[in-house]
């Protein structure tokens, strides 16, 4: 018999056990994440907010996922004040917009969105405009170090 059942997380170790002679139980720790948080859902979400800021081990190998990333509409917000420009002129197309390139740029860098993710976000581009925007931007930022500064400037105007 392979029937396998999920048990709540609350069912007292004896009669988990019991369970478990019974049925193949899937095993508790399948709900682990990043090391450190046994469980799903609001309470993941409750427990990210309490670790948020605080230092974790360096023995926690996966310690980067409790990073706080900052949302998209963050992103956007700060890119749209510093480059003196609306958030909606972000998103429009166009080789020559800096400020689209720089929110590209930071939200590939620091929100953990794929390629395909951020292209969507853009208008719909492809993954592979997100990447030839991005390799511009990083080529223009060797070239011109007051970019670079600039950019940097920005990044931690996000990251605050």
């Amino acid at each position: 018999m392979n029937n396998i059942v999920s048990v709540p997380m609350f069912l007292p170790l004896r009669e988990y056990v019991e369970e478990g002679l019974e049925v193949k139980i899937e095993g508790p720790l399948r709900d682990i994440w990043g090391q450190l948080v046994l469980g799903r859902g609001d309470f993941r979400e409750k427990i990210m907010d309490l670790l948020n800021g605080q230092p974790i081990g360096k023995e926690i190998v996966e310690r980067k996922r409790f990073d706080r990333k900052p949302s998209d509409e963050e992103i956007m917000k700060v890119v749209a004040n510093v480059f003196g420009v609306e958030e909606k002129d972000i998103k429009t197309r166009g080789r020559g917009n800096i400020a689209r390139a720089v929110a590209i740029y930071i939200m590939q860098r620091y929100s953990g969105k794929s390629n395909e993710e951020i292209g969507k976000i853009f208008g719909g581009i492809h993954y592979s405009a997100v990447s030839k925007t991005l390799a511009r931007l990083k080529e223009k930022m060797e070239e011109d170090k007051k970019l670079l500064r600039f950019v940097n400037s920005v990044i931690s105007n996000v990251k605050t």
